[in-house]
């Protein structure tokens, strides 16, 4: 059942994926959920502020069932209004794509925390 915090939320603004975009902008933001034993993070979110004062997200996550990864660019056209909205629609991201993994508790339990 959906928080009433979340029913105030702005929707997130989507385009079209600009197959020729750049991705090599440094984040604005990093937020990381590290993992105990290995190099990189079990959990990353990057949010981006773009030139149009938009704000693009990506998500990363990593379990022992797999995981995905992308970096914060305008060129995956989704974004935020406000850093807080595309932390919320990053959270929402992740949440529905650990849906797949049996072992993601401990992110979403993270993610959670963030909003």
């Amino acid at each position: 059942m959906p928080d009433l915090l979340d029913l105030m939320q702005e929707p997130s603004i989507t385009r079209p994926v600009d197959l020729d975009g750049d991705c090599t902008a440094a984040p604005t933001e990093t937020l990381t959920l590290p993992h105990k034993k290995i190099a990189w993070d079990t959990t990353r979110i990057e949010l981006l502020m773009c030139a149009d004062g938009l704000w693009a997200w990506s998500t990363s996550i990593m379990t022992s069932q797999g995981g995905y990864s992308y970096a914060a660019s305008p060129k995956w056209g989704h974004f935020g209004k406000t850093r807080d909205s595309a932390l919320y629609w990053a959270v929402q991201e992740i949440k529905d794509r650990c849906a797949q993994y049996t072992d993601a508790a401990k992110i979403i339990k993270w993610v959670d925390a963030l909003t």
